[in-house]
């Protein structure tokens, strides 16, 4: 292998730290001289719970920025661009003074489950924040007082929802890898260690999602009581997170562009010690409450993320180059 090869797998590498629902790298690289062309792996798509392919469009941007930044931080120089027929197209050419601190927050960058300290980020952070949203071409709105209930309230109720939804359901249980120890992780999806489960909560989520269980619970019309239970657990992390924000993107910009944006932000909340966590299932099942209360089109909706404080969370694994880079 060339030195060239050899510095495109370390990027292609460090790239696959971009964030993904569900972990699921839904991403394949082909290399065509000095281009590297990016395509969705339809199989890995959240078919039911990302029906418009919101998160889907997300997780290839912040990957294509991924990429643009590991092979910055290799030297080389890049073009990113759109191109009919792929997700996004790389021209690798020329030189670009490296930049190790960017890739340095790309490693730490992870997504935390865990519970966030209750005390809030200091004003000048969350200013940061706001700045980095910005600049990527996005709004970061941090809900406050009244409005916050309402949006734990929405959040409740989309978590119950998707609970009762056996399709989504099974979506998890697709993803969801429930080894305590990490022995038998796989190199995707969620972990019982990054989805921080004990032993005995592992084994009730493995119950509450197999077909048989959910079968006698809906006979027995029990089905609506076990989801309200899930998803007030779910709501317990959310509710204590000192700062719930909605992510909004102008009415007609590009995934690629709200993709790198968003990825921008979580390492700027990276550098600052902050913690995010996704809330898919908020913007999913009750988007359209949100964007009616901030007045936007729900098209405009990028994220919902808790954000806070809290341990350093558990570093997910990730599929090696060779399951899904192609020459």
């Amino acid at each position: 292998m060339t030195n060239v090869e050899e510095s495109r797998r370390r990027a292609l590498a460090l790239a696959s730290r971009a964030p993904s629902a569900h972990n699921t790298q839904p991403w394949r690289v082909r290399a065509s001289g000095n281009r590297l062309l990016v395509h969705a792996d339809e199989g890995r798509w959240l078919r039911h719970t990302d029906p418009l392919r919101r998160d889907l469009g997300l997780a290839l941007g912040g990957f294509c920025e991924a990429l643009r930044i590991a092979l910055h931080a290799e030297g080389a120089g890049v073009e990113l661009r759109r191109t009919e027929g792929t997700f996004a197209e790389l021209i690798v050419e020329g030189s670009a003074a490296p930049a190790p601190a960017e890739a340095s927050l790309l490693r730490q960058r992870q997504t935390s489950r865990l519970l966030y300290a209750a005390t809030p980020p200091p004003g000048p952070a969350l200013a940061q924040l706001e700045a980095a949203a910005r600049a990527g071409g996005l709004r970061l709105h941090l809900a406050a007082g009244t409005e916050r209930a309402s949006l734990d309230e929405w959040f409740f109720a989309a978590a119950r929802e998707s609970w009762l939804d056996d399709r989504a359901v099974g979506e998890l249980r697709a993803w969801t890898r429930l080894d305590p120890t990490g022995r038998f992780s796989a190199d995707d999806g969620l972990s019982a260690r990054c989805l921080e489960l004990g032993a005995a909560e592992t084994l009730g989520m493995g119950a509450l999602m197999a077909p048989p269980l959910r079968a006698a619970l809906h006979r027995s019309f029990l089905a609506p009581l076990a989801a309200e239970q899930a998803a007030r657990a779910e709501l317990r992390l959310v509710a204590g997170a000192p700062v719930l924000a909605i992510v909004v993107a102008e009415a007609h910009s590009d995934p690629l562009a709200r993709g790198a944006g968003l990825l921008r932000l979580w390492l700027e909340a990276a550098g600052l010690h902050l913690a995010m966590q996704p809330l898919s299932v908020l913007l999913d099942r009750r988007g359209w409450e949100v964007a009616r209360h901030l007045g936007v089109d729900t098209r405009q909706l990028v994220a919902a993320l808790r954000i806070g404080y809290s341990a350093p969370p558990p570093l997910s694994r990730r599929r090696p180059v060779t399951a899904w880079f192609t020459t």
